[in-house]
């Protein structure tokens, strides 16, 4: 049987510092991403509103579960009105045509604060 103190320290060590790169890239690209122009700091944002795009197909089934996945992990903002969800049709959708793709992610379309709701 080949157990735990058979591995190659070695390589544990290699793997250690590969992930340890990757870490400091990501928190670099963080700083980066803040010193842009479109730096949205959404700790100041009440409500952060999501508008989910149900899309047409199995569209509609993803973004329900995503939907549903969100609002378990965001339960306590939701309680506290910090994030608010606004739901469109698929037909001409004002959140689809006012979301920018690159604030686009899976089927859930991130919108700057608005006033509409």
């Amino acid at each position: 049987m080949i157990g735990v103190r058979s591995m190659d320290t070695k390589a544990i060590e290699r793997a250690t510092e590969h992930f340890a790169g990757l870490i400091r890239e990501q928190l670099e690209r963080v700083e980066r991403m803040k010193k842009g122009e479109d730096w949205v700091d959404y700790s100041k944002i009440k409500p952060i509103i999501i508008g989910v795009c149900w899309g047409d197909g199995i569209g509609p089934y993803i973004s329900r579960e995503t939907q549903r996945i969100l609002e378990f992990l965001l339960k306590p903002e939701l309680e506290s009105g910090k994030v608010v969800f606004k739901t469109s049709s698929p037909a001409i959708s004002p959140i689809s045509r006012a979301a920018r793709p690159e604030k686009t992610i899976t089927g859930m379309c991130f919108k700057r604060g608005s006033s509409r709701r």
